[in-house]
């Protein structure tokens, strides 16, 4: 494997990475929507107890429990892609020798 082999992955990995924290900011944002959703018709449920109400906050409620599970697994693959990239570092800097300045931390 050369050099150009891990510059290339290491391209790739951060366009991924990119990407996914995009997407999680979406999720984010989509989260935040669908949360303000359940609240502002949990409150109109008691209001005026329409059950048209509670039958949109529950689905607001699923809603919101999907956007979790989704989210979690998007911050998943950023913690991966970022100790990738991490990873691929440490191999580019055993070229020329720069490895030799890496960080003594007291860690196997």
């Amino acid at each position: 494997m050369d050099i150009n082999y891990y510059k290339k992955r290491i391209n790739n990995a951060k366009k991924h990475k990119q990407i996914l924290e995009k997407k999680s900011n979406e999720l984010s944002r989509y989260r935040l929507i669908s949360f303000g959703a359940i609240l502002l018709f949990l409150i109109l449920y008691f209001i005026k107890s329409y059950f048209l109400f509670m039958l949109i906050t529950l689905i607001s409620f699923v809603i919101f429990l999907f956007l979790i599970f989704v989210h979690s697994k998007t911050i998943k693959k950023i913690g991966y892609y970022l100790m990738l990239i991490e990873t691929l570092d440490e191999y580019l800097a055993r070229y020329d020798n720069s490895w030799i300045n890496f960080p003594e931390i007291g860690e196997e």
